[in-house]
């Protein structure tokens, strides 16, 4: 069994593929073309597809519910705001008064690395804090906005707080400002991140879960089918299903452009 999608999809590749290869061919005769006097009188001969028609046969076999695919549109979601949620962390604790001189460089300065690890807790934060409701709400057949309504948005907060929270403290710069405020203030030196991180969360958590609320269950759906010679040869033609296919191949090539900056630059566009 299959799913639809990844039928056809290795049909547009296997098309793409035979396209590489004939251009590939060619490429190599224009070669031999170049080196040899008397075919260098010829044009190099090139294949040129420039339509192809398929009738697929198959049989569907069941419609069934994606849960990984569910998942990876999740993950696909949490992955953006963790960007948008991790920018709005170090800005806040940026702001923090934590008596050293040069703090606010410091939180700025946090290279590429660092940042996709804290981006990588958040999101590690949020799949812990929903997923257990989400996926046994979708096990039920709940709609999205119900899904997302069905989570404890404090716990949640509190999930990835504490992911955030511990990524901080792996810094020997915010270890060293931990000490700094502990000595100026009798409270509790993680108060001022605990509270920047809450603020980031308050601004920023409605959006992850209307996001999840809107994600439409029904593009979720996979088609099972069999387009094996096995799995058909023996089946009426009442329970075949045949689909055609009308495929146009189109020329794209690399062209040099320049920005708006001045700056030049490859891309690749329609011939």
């Amino acid at each position: 069994m299959a799913e639809l999608s990844a039928l056809l999809g290795s049909v547009l590749k296997e098309l793409a593929q035979a396209r590489y290869m004939a251009d590939n061919y060619s490429c190599t005769l224009s070669e031999l073309y170049e080196d040899n006097a008397s075919l260098r009188m010829f044009p190099v001969p090139r294949a040129e597809i420039e339509e192809a028609e398929f009738t697929l046969r198959f049989a569907v076999a069941d419609l069934v519910r994606a849960e990984g695919r569910f998942k990876d549109r999740v993950r696909e979601i949490l992955n953006r705001h963790g960007r948008s949620i991790a920018r709005g962390v170090l800005d806040n604790v940026a702001d923090i008064d934590a008596g050293l001189p040069d703090w606010r460089e410091s939180v700025r300065g946090i290279g590429t690395r660092d940042h996709e690890d804290l981006q990588s807790a958040i999101v590690a934060g949020l799949l812990e804090g929903m997923m257990p409701a989400v996926s046994e709400g979708f096990a039920r057949g709940r709609k999205a906005g119900k899904l997302a309504g069905g989570i404890d948005r404090t716990e949640l907060a509190r999930t990835v707080g504490g992911r955030i929270r511990r990524w901080l403290a792996g810094l020997a710069f915010v270890r060293e400002a931990l000490v700094a405020v502990a000595a100026k203030h009798s409270a509790d030196p993680y108060q001022p991140f605990t509270d920047a991180i809450q603020t980031a969360l308050d601004a920023r958590l409605d959006g992850v879960l209307d996001d999840l609320g809107n994600v439409e269950l029904e593009d979720l759906y996979s088609l099972d089918i069999d387009a094996t010679s096995d799995g058909l040869r023996d089946l009426p033609a009442d329970k075949l299903t045949s689909l055609t296919i009308k495929l146009a191949v189109r020329n794209y090539i690399w062209a040099t452009v320049e920005g708006d900056n001045g700056d030049r630059y490859r891309t690749l566009g329609p011939e």
